[in-house]
């Protein structure tokens, strides 16, 4: 059980302490109170309300860095995605993606061939401590006509045939952030969220922790910690010039658009006029398509969308999918928010373990986050919990609702039905067309 406990970031010295509540920062606070040292973690608003919830709700392995060469970074990125699916198996489910081929020397049968080998070496083990039905299978070549059944209408002349490999879907990806911080929580980190770090607290040139402001009451405190981590999302930037470094990175604003349209089963690649490839994915049925980049940098407060800003974003979606004509009004949601324009290798938490680690002049127990399942993500299938909480429910919800609570609360469902025994108002749907 998480306690918002502010006062309690006073009553000592941290090990640790993090500012930023989004899944690195929480993955960081989650490892290092795992591995015994003293952790607070402080967030300015809700825990995953920047960037971690405002994304394609997808999880990829690394396939796209092959493009560019950098090998080190797919290798860690199959590693990140293995871990996901072996710590909460319940969140994530297979998704095939699916891009034509042409005579380019890029995207030509060929050199797709070579990538998915490469690939398929370089995730030998992709699959190691994974669910069954959870594995992914290894990319593959189809023809003209899979890629026409695929693409439909939008299917364009000049495409050969279509490359098809699997990544991770997350419908529910907050839920992935929430468990982190639980995890957090249940090791004895100190955690809250809408308390904002202000300051840096430095003593003869040494950073000792920063104050905070608790924005429920307005009170001020000082959080000291022997180090203190920046995982502060769009704002990392203004807090390395308050700690006395210089930000080497610009930050571009990116969004993806959630749509109106119906969805299909895979998601689908491909290249704008500009040469940017472009996807289509699921969501809860719907459409979403991702994703654009500011060509300029951005202001890391700068997280408003313009019309004109969604009108070009509109304009490069047609250009990629021309049949779609998708309009200004089938826009439902824009998620977006300021990201790095360069961006390293994964495994953050680890690496930031390593250098904590360091830095103290300890010897750290070594990262299991990457191998223990998460709390409420403990079981194996939704399905399966899902005949559970229909027979405890004792019919008291409808026939679509006990899978929809587990997909979305996992084996919290058993104190959700808890409440709605003492709150019979509880069980009314809150839209009447979903469960």
């Amino acid at each position: 059980m998480m306690i918002r406990n502010v006062s309690s970031l006073s009553a000592r010295r941290f090990d640790v302490l993090v500012i930023g509540g989004g899944i690195h920062g929480l993955a960081v606070a989650y490892d290092a109170a795992q591995r015994g040292l003293a952790t607070a973690l402080v967030e300015r608003a809700d825990f995953g309300s920047g960037s971690s919830f405002n994304h394609a709700k997808t999880l990829h392995g690394g396939l796209r860095s092959l493009q560019s060469g950098d090998l080190v970074k797919a290798r860690f990125s199959i590693g990140e995605r293995r871990a996901v699916a072996r710590i909460a198996p319940p969140l994530v489910t297979p998704l095939a993606f699916m891009m034509g081929t042409t005579r380019t020397p890029t995207r030509s049968t060929w050199a797709m061939r070579a990538g998915f080998l490469l690939d398929a070496a370089l995730g030998f083990d992709r699959n190691a401590g994974v669910e069954p039905h959870l594995r992914l299978p290894a990319g593959r070549l189809l023809g003209r006509d899979a890629y026409d059944a695929a693409f439909g209408r939008n299917a364009r002349a000049g495409v050969t045939g279509a490359a098809q490999w699997s990544d991770y879907h997350m419908a529910e990806a907050d839920r992935l952030t929430l468990a982190f911080a639980q995890a957090a929580a249940a090791h004895g980190a100190v955690l809250a969220n809408y308390a904002e770090a202000t300051e840096a607290l430095v003593h003869d040139g040494r950073l000792h922790g920063v104050r905070v402001v608790d924005r429920q009451s307005g009170a001020s405190l000082d959080v000291e910690a022997r180090i203190t981590v920046n995982a502060a999302g769009a704002a990392c930037r203004p807090w390395m010039e308050r700690f006395g470094a210089r930000p080497p990175f610009p930050l571009l604003k990116a969004m993806n658009l959630v749509t109106s349209r119906p969805a299909g089963p895979a998601a689908l690649s491909a290249p704008t006029s500009g040469g940017r490839l472009l996807l289509i994915m699921p969501w809860h049925g719907r459409m979403l398509i991702g994703t654009s980049h500011s060509d300029q940098p951005a202001d890391p407060s700068d997280t408003r969308v313009r019309r004109e800003e969604l009108l070009d974003f509109v304009g490069e979606v047609n250009s990629a999918f021309p049949a779609l004509s998708l309009s200004e009004g089938d826009v439902t949601l824009v998620h977006r928010g300021a990201v790095l324009a360069v961006r390293n290798r994964r495994g953050v938490a680890e690496q930031v373990l390593a250098l904590i680690s360091d830095k103290l002049g300890i010897t750290a127990p070594p990262c299991r986050t990457g191998t223990i399942l998460l709390p409420s993500w403990d079981f194996g299938t939704v399905s399966r919990e899902a005949e559970r909480a229909e027979a405890a429910a004792g019919g008291m919800l409808d026939a679509e609702s006990p899978r929809a609570v587990v997909a979305t609360h996992g084996t919290a469902w058993r104190a959700l039905l808890a409440r709605c025994e003492r709150d019979s108002t509880l069980v009314v749907r809150i839209a009447p067309d979903l469960p």
